[in-house]
């Protein structure tokens, strides 16, 4: 009951902190165009802002953080429109690395900006790192990590996307060469990866190595993290992305731009 407490009776102080973020949310602003976050121009006054930012985090983790004894299921979470979330997306990417962004004048991936944007959702803390969790109309929960080490402010790493829980085993067949269609067998939720680097200029996703992200499938499973990175086949269509490289942890991590990085989750916040 203690959850719903978190997340429901504290509606009126979560209102207090929502609103106290009018501000900050006009400042950084979530517009950076289609799936792609705000990265241009630079708010005025940035190390008040940053202040704000920090302070927002501070109470919005405190109020919105949920025990590892509770489950998402008794939170009553409210469903965002998937289509929408996943494609419509402005303050932060579904396929790039986080990382990529942290040299960007302004960023819209700031958790109290997202939290505004897209509405609340419950917190877990694991340590070094905090994760926050929607769940979509379409059956799917979309996880989003922030580091300790950047005071919870940003997102860093990767976006992950489930719809069911998977295995290592569910995998074993795909290698070197084969193709994002193919991995599509193991996890339904290629087919968001898929349109939105489907939509993506063709020039951007032939020179995304040097952009510092690169095409990338991610699937958390239930016995690691695993990562598919492809690259575009010229002139195919419709677009062939074959996998290039393969890399798989059974401790969760891997290297992201910020570092070594930790992808687990509780066991109870996997998908059925």
């Amino acid at each position: 009951m203690m959850a719903h407490t978190i997340l429901k009776g504290g509606v009126f102080r979560a209102l207090a902190v929502l609103l106290a973020l009018a501000l900050l949310l006009s400042a950084v602003g979530c517009g950076g165009g289609k799936n792609e976050p705000n990265t241009a121009g630079y708010a005025p006054n940035p190390s008040e802002q940053a202040e704000m930012e920090l302070e927002a985090t501070r109470k919005l983790i405190q109020q919105y953080g949920v025990s590892a004894s509770v489950s998402l299921e008794m939170l009553g979470m409210t469903k965002k429109k998937q289509d929408a979330f996943l494609y419509e997306n402005t303050c932060f990417s579904i396929v790039k690395d986080h990382g990529v962004y942290k040299d960007a004048p302004r960023r819209s991936d700031y958790l109290p900006v997202i939290f505004s944007r897209y509405g609340t959702a419950p917190i877990r803390t694991m340590g070094t790192y905090v994760y926050a969790v929607y769940e979509t109309d379409g059956g799917m929960r979309v996880y989003l990590y922030f580091l300790r080490q950047d005071d919870y402010s940003h997102m860093n790493g990767r976006v992950i996307l489930m719809s069911h829980t998977l295995r290592q085993s569910d995998f074993m067949g795909f290698q070197v060469g084969d193709t994002m269609d193919d991995v599509a067998q193991a996890d339904p939720n290629i087919a968001v990866y898929r349109k939105i680097y489907d939509e993506a200029n063709v020039d951007a996703l032939v020179n995304s190595e040097s952009k510092g992200w690169a095409i990338t499938t991610m699937h958390l499973l239930r016995d690691g993290i695993l990562r598919y990175c492809y690259e575009l086949e010229p002139n195919s269509q419709p677009r062939r992305y074959v996998i290039r490289e393969i890399n798989y942890s059974p401790d969760f991590k891997l290297t992201e731009l910020c570092g070594e990085f930790d992808y687990s989750i509780l066991q109870q916040d996997y998908m059925a």
